[in-house]
């Protein structure tokens, strides 16, 4: 809320309400663990740029492995990664 940049302050706040979806869509289709035994999940934002090109920014990475729960259990990836 007190963001200098209130862009960057929504752009944010839609990635987090993105996450949580996806984290929703995960638990709520238990049947994934039927045809996966793992999911990897890469989440960030695009940086729309006059000059260069966009850019992906990377915020979070994580895998969930099959291990009895409908969210599986969750490894993050992020500082391995980035």
């Amino acid at each position: 809320e007190k963001a200098v940049d209130p862009i960057s302050f929504v752009t944010y706040q839609m990635y987090a309400i993105v996450r949580d979806l996806i984290d929703e869509c995960v638990e709520g289709t238990p049947d994934v663990w039927d045809f996966a035994n793992e999911v990897s999940i890469i989440g960030g934002i695009m940086i729309n740029r006059y000059k260069g090109g966009d850019f992906f920014q990377p915020l979070s990475f994580e895998t969930r492995v099959k291990d009895g729960s409908s969210k599986g259990k969750v490894i993050d990836l992020y500082d391995e990664a980035f």
